[in-house]
């Protein structure tokens, strides 16, 4: 509502907007409902019965079910049962399970197999006149079974069977029913026909001294089927005048019909765990309870549903199954929920909150809202529904002198008896703190006033305190004991002490979010729910975030409610109990729609002495945690199948596998109705795990094992309950691959030390060839090497050498001499230096070959230049290269590249270090090779081609010892006319 509408208005509730709704005794409780689209085999079902392992079987007209409180597994005929059509289920006390059915065949359930006469033969000594009406076990162990005529038969626990054909001398003409009674002796519940009565007699019959005791209550014989038998062996059945008990061969009418007129027709009666008598008829089904020593009507349940059968299982849940609407589940009778068919307006409800008499008060959609009060509801309406559409009621702030603060969609109200007073203004939150003042926040602004009468927003100035909180909404509102005014908004937690407003943020960001409530406890806590980020506490200043991982149900928090040392929250996933111990210790117990909560939707909770309310998106829930079976039993657990490579092997033996097959797969199941969904398990493998691994799946998968005997051991738990008593245990024998037996380590022996002769022989051999071949090698070196130094020393260049030192000499010139005979005895020198190593210092070949060019280039006075260059210090470098292998191609470029020149010419040589490579490259201006072998003598070709092969050769067997790639590229220059401008030579040599 826009705030520049001023003005307040106030509302007479006119008569028929108040209605009063009848005892919460027509409240129901919250069920669930399992049918077909669930799983279940059909939709009528006939019994519920729950075996000794905990599972729940339900008898229906078209097959069995066995329920696990998650899946159903349903039995047909295909799973060999003897009819589909199912009536009742018993259990003996070697765990067989029983099923009666119309056929009048029997068969039952043991070790995941259903017996019938085919693959059973003690069965087919039963012979049944009509369907299978009953079962009972004397305390011999002796099973009997009768059916819906007068045939009963026996089996002992001997697999003995006995038939009773003396049943139809007696005059029985009609057996409803077998039990066994407080003495432990077999009776029937039938009809005889006596020689001097009427046609029908309801009789006790006992097999065992063949006495019999005529019902002081004549009863049809289809009203005489109905009965059940307490804990006590007392039996109770259903009779034209009311219920029956039997015990000590006593007879009693313990319940009227004229006291439930319109009741309908009565078709069952069940007693339960604690004693209650529940009996049903075609429209409903009703409770009994002793209240003193009388049995009394306490509510009556499932209104128009036709129920078969009512089961009270183990952890205290009640299950009825219907004809034609499936099995209704609920977790307890005590918890009901208050909905659309108890008058209220709408299931959705907002807020719940205790005022200062007793009454509890609850807001609903269209200006709805309900005050409870001593079993009565009174329901009210604000107006604003008609007026502007659907107006939710989200928050009611009862106030000490009557009536309530009601935050709307729609505007601010205060209730006085029947009057409302509408403020118009968007409240989002609101408070009364310790001096009375009230404190309302709205979208951004905070502001507090002893009285809000006649309000009006222009005038906001005129009222005690104005906080301004510009680009948030607020959502909550809370001042401590320190007159501190605690500020939730949409951004996080703000806190105003009276001059100052400051954000509050932690440095994990957790009061940055949305606030959605605070509260404070008794012991000065403050604390906070946010919408994201769980329950926050600020105690003393310290900071504590409960959340998911601390188990609580979801972190998007809604509403708080304190109860002394104790926090209830509000979440979308259920409703948590919170408490926090002196060591920080944090324990959560949650409730939701398995607990009997009408939604895990939980908008707001309160408690008033000890129920707890709790508003869900479906209804007004109302409970006592002694309700709720707190003290959850531990779940018992059981081995539902074991696979290897995805087929499944007998889980009640010992399986043998093949190594091969050693993809296990094992699948459990701990039993919980109540919690089904929210179990934990914990396993451990011997062999392989010391330690107990947890998981929440049912089933553990190992891809591969080790071959032994493995057993496997699982144990499940409720989230707040203790761990199986004894764990599930199944084992299996991996066995040995075929290369760990025996006869394969044999064999593998002898193959092995035939394959070591063999493979020494070889070594031998293909040593010796290396040793050939490396003796080889060496001489090949050693010969290339000699070829080498003979190509650096030919008697030509020694020759030639001495000439030039003997014109130097004839022409006087001792100078000269003297120089060219040094350099040429220290030339002479280092070649034969050279020549007793592999390889040699960069530096020393490359001196060596200055020399040599500088001993060229006297004997041909000066006719070429020459130049050595590199892209790093020759001196400082480590690198070694083959000897004697770069001046060859030095000698190629004077003599048959220049010397053929007229004019002269130059040769380059350049040593680069190029990625793993030291490159050489001699580049001379010459005449060209083509040109060169047209010029060449005969003697000359002979010389070149001779010393140019023994460098290639060198490469090679360079190559092949040290598995290298030494490497030359020739290129024939060319100018731009395409002449041939000389010859570029390249030695790759790896460094």
């Amino acid at each position: 509502m826009a705030f520049t509408r001023a003005g307040l208005k106030t509302f007479l509730f006119p008569a028929g907007l108040t209605f009063l709704t009848v005892i919460a005794g027509a409240q129901q409780p919250t069920y669930k409902n399992f049918n077909i689209d669930d799983g279940l085999a059909g939709s009528s079902v006939f019994y519920a019965f729950q075996d000794s392992r905990g599972f729940i079987w339900f008898a229906t007209s078209t097959g069995l079910s066995r329920f696990d409180g998650t899946n159903f597994t349903n039995y047909t005929t295909a799973d060999g049962l003897t009819d589909n059509e199912v009536f009742t289920i018993h259990e003996d006390s070697e765990g067989r399970i029983w099923f009666l059915n119309y056929t009048g065949i029997p068969c039952y359930y043991y070790n995941q197999q259903i017996y019938n006469p085919e693959n059973e033969p003690m069965l087919r000594k039963f012979r049944f006149k009509q369907f299978l009406r009953s079962f009972t076990e004397d305390h011999n162990q002796r099973i009997w079974l009768s059916d819906f005529g007068n045939v009963v038969h026996s089996l002992d626990s001997l697999g003995n069977t006995f038939t009773y054909p003396d049943i139809q001398k007696k005059k029985i003409t009609r057996i409803s029913g077998l039990f066994t009674d407080d003495r432990r002796q077999v009776n029937i519940i039938g009809h005889m026909r006596l020689d001097n009565g009427p046609d029908r007699n309801t009789l006790y019959y006992n097999l065992e001294n063949n006495t019999y005791q005529i019902s002081e209550y004549l009863n049809n014989y289809q009203r005489c089927s109905y009965y059940d038998i307490a804990a006590d062996n007392s039996l109770i059945r259903v009779a034209d005048e009311g219920l029956i008990m039997y015990r000590s061969q006593k007879e009693k009418l313990i319940f009227s019909f004229e006291n439930t007129p319109h009741i309908g027709l009565v078709n069952i009666v069940a007693f339960d765990k604690q004693e209650n008598i529940f009996f049903a008829t075609n429209k409903q089904v009703v409770q009994l309870k002793k209240i003193d020593k009388e049995w009394q009507v306490v509510r009556t349940l499932l209104h128009g549903e036709n129920v078969a059968s009512v089961l009270h299982d183990r952890e205290g849940n009640y299950w009825f199954t219907t004809l034609g609407n499936g099995v209704f589940y609920t977790p307890s009778l005590d918890v009901v929920t208050y909905t659309e068919n108890d008058e209220l307006n709408s299931n959705k409800i907002y807020d719940v909150v205790p005022d200062q008499s007793g009454g509890i008060w609850f807001g609903s959609d269209r200006g709805s809202y309900y005050v409870l009060k001593d079993g009565q509801l009174n329901a009210y309406n604000l107006g604003i529904a008609q007026i502007f559409g659907q107006g939710r009621v989200r928050r009611i702030i009862p106030v000490e002198e009557g009536g309530a603060w009601l935050l709307t969609d729609l505007g601010l109200f205060r209730t006085r008896a029947y009057i409302a007073t509408s403020y118009q203004i968007n409240a989002k939150a609101l408070t009364v703190d310790r001096d009375g003042t009230t404190w309302v926040a709205m979208p951004h602004l905070v502001f507090g006033s002893q009285s809000l009468y006649g309000l009006r927003i222009k005038h906001l100035e005129n009222y005690k305190e104005v906080i301004r909180i510009p680009e948030v909404r607020s959502t909550s509102l809370v001042m401590d004991e320190q007159g501190r005014l605690f500020i939730g908004s949409l951004r996080g937690l703000m806190v105003w002490d009276g001059d100052t407003l400051t954000k509050v943020f932690h440095e994990q960001k957790i009061l940055s979010q949305q606030i959605t409530d605070i509260r404070q406890s008794v012991d000065s806590s403050l604390w906070i729910a946010t919408s994201g980020r769980g329950l926050v506490r600020i105690k003393h200043d310290e900071i504590l975030q409960i959340s998911r991982k601390n188990g609580l149900s979801s972190d998007i928090c809604k509403r708080l409610f304190t109860d002394e040392d104790t926090i209830w929250v509000a979440t979308n996933k259920g409703l948590n109990k919170v408490s926090v111990d002196g060591a920080g210790q944090i324990k959560i117990r949650v409730y939701n729609s398995l607990d009997g909560l009408a939604s895990d939707e939980v908008n707001g909770v309160c408690k008033k002495g000890k129920e707890i309310f709790v508003a869900t998106a479906k209804g007004l829930t109302i409970f006592r945690e002694s309700d709720m079976n707190n003290s959850l039993f531990s779940p018992p657990i059981y081995m539902t199948d074991l696979q290897a490579v995805g087929h499944s092997l007998p889980i009640h033996k010992m399986n043998t596998i093949p190594f091969r097959d050693n993809n296990i797969k094992i699948v459990f199941k701990g039993i919980s109705f109540r919690k089904g969904n929210q179990l934990q398990y914990k396993y451990r493998i011997s062999n392989l795990d010391t330690n107990w691994q947890y998981t929440r799946s049912d089933h553990v998968e190992i891809p591969s094992m080790q071959a032994g005997l493995h057993t496997f051991e699982v144990m499940a738990a409720h989230q707040d309950g203790d761990w199986s008593p004894e764990p599930a245990v199944i084992s299996f024998q991996i066995l040995h691959p075929y290369w760990q037996t025996w006869w394969f380590i044999l064999l593998v022996i002898f193959l092995g030390v035939d394959l070591v002769i063999v493979f020494i022989i070889l070594a031998i051999k293909r040593i010796r060839k290396n040793e050939r071949k490396k003796a080889l090698i060496n001489q090949k070196i050693a010969e290339s090497e000699l070829k080498a130094l003979r190509s650096q020393m030919n008697p030509h260049f020694i020759s030639n050498s001495l000439n030039s030192i003997q014109r130097f000499i004839i022409k006087n010139n001792l100078d000269d001499a003297y120089d060219y005979l040094q350099k040429f005895g220290t030339l002479i020198r280092m070649i034969l230096e050279s020549s007793k190593y592999q390889t040699v210092p960069l530096s020393m070949e490359i001196k060596s070959i200055q020399l040599y060019l500088e001993l060229e280039s006297l004997r041909f006075d000066n006719k070429f230049n020459y130049t050595i260059s590199s892209n790093f210090d020759l001196e400082e470098t480590e690198f070694k290269i083959p000897a004697l292998l770069i001046q060859p191609y030095v000698e190629n470029a004077i003599w048959h590249g220049i010397m053929p020149r007229q004019d002269g010419g130059s040769v380059d040589i350049q040593v680069e270090k190029k990625d793993n490579f030291l490159v050489c490259t001699i580049t001379d201006d010459g005449i060209g090779r083509h040109r060169s072998m047209e010029l060449k003598s005969k003697h000359q070709q002979k010389r070149s081609s001779t010393g140019m092969k023994v460098t290639l050769d060198r490469l090679k067997i360079l190559n092949s010892q040290k598995n290298s790639n030494l490497n030359v590229e020739i290129t024939d220059l060319r100018n731009d006319r395409g002449e041939a401008s000389g010859t570029k030579v390249e030695l790759f040599i790896p460094l």
